[in-house]
């Protein structure tokens, strides 16, 4: 999960970073000072790991989530005390508090005002495409999910998935797609498999991470995207962009250069193990 998610990787080592510094002072405090500085991390730390691994946020959910989010507050009380110091190292950890704050908080306050606008995207799916037209630079997933879930007989716009997703100008987690994908387990299979492991000759759909090049500047730096995958009986994959108002075939190793798949594959298929047929239009452009 780290490879794909370096930022919260980097708030990780500042979290440990600042529990590094900032303990060596507090363990000297009075015992209730102490308490609640080893509560709020703890708290802290778990939220955080809920961008990073898939099991807290499985057992907590959406719900735990926010309530998670609301009590790691209590992780920043000791902060003016830290503020109000000389020392270099509770500068430091003062200034790592400032970004953990911002992490932690950035997607409450993005929903409070954004969440109604997110709620009423709805890209367009032509009729010879796979996937829908992703309305914003960070609506990749959301895209291809709800592509997916459309095509598995449950419709969904793009609009919807994003706020369940909790995407934001940050993207979106592999662990909330991951808890999203499972709550309809009753009526579709899923795994989760790495790249180079999927036989892609048995009948799975497949939302593949990939980085690609930002649209319109192929010089600039890689992004994480998502693209929506069907086997073709051919033994080629037929590839749904969001980026692109199209869909192409490729052969395995042909998509390997196209979009370098950044390892984690998340195939689905229905309950009775069947998928639906990739549409005619999109074999006739081929």
């Amino acid at each position: 999960m780290f490879s794909e998610n370096p930022f919260a990787l980097s708030v990780f080592l500042q979290f440990s970073s600042m529990i590094f510094l900032s303990g060596f002072y507090f363990w000297r405090k009075p015992k209730a000072k102490r308490t609640l500085f080893a509560m709020g991390w703890s708290i802290l730390g778990l939220r955080i790991s809920m961008d990073i691994f898939f099991w807290p946020y499985a057992f907590f959910g959406p719900k735990g989530f926010w309530i998670l989010t609301l009590l790691s507050i209590f992780a920043f009380l000791p902060l003016p005390e830290l503020l109000g110091k000389r020392s270099s190292g509770r500068i430091l950890s003062a200034v790592f508090a400032v970004i953990l704050f911002f992490f932690l908080t950035f997607d409450s306050f993005y929903y409070l005002f954004k969440g109604a606008e997110m709620s009423k995207l709805n890209g367009v799916r032509g009729s010879n495409t796979l996937v829908i037209f992703q309305s914003t630079p960070y609506t990749c997933v959301p895209a291809c999910v709800a592509s997916l879930m459309t095509d598995l007989g449950y419709p969904m716009s793009e609009g919807s998935v994003a706020v369940q997703l909790f995407t934001s100008h940050r993207g979106t987690y592999t662990t909330k797609i991951l808890y999203f994908l499972k709550n309809h387990e009753a009526k579709l299979h899923l795994q989760n498999l790495d790249f180079e492991a999927v036989n892609w000759n048995e009948p799975w759909i497949s939302l593949v991470t990939v980085r690609v090049k930002p649209k319109g500047n192929p010089s600039g730096n890689d992004i994480a995207h998502m693209v929506l995958v069907y086997p073709d009986p051919e033994g080629t994959l037929s590839v749904g962009d969001p980026l692109e108002n199209y869909s192409q075939n490729f052969t395995v190793d042909l998509f390997k250069i196209r979009y370098r798949p950044t390892g984690t594959v998340l195939q689905i298929q229905r309950s009775d193990g069947t998928i639906p047929e990739v549409p005619k239009k999109v074999k006739e452009r081929e």
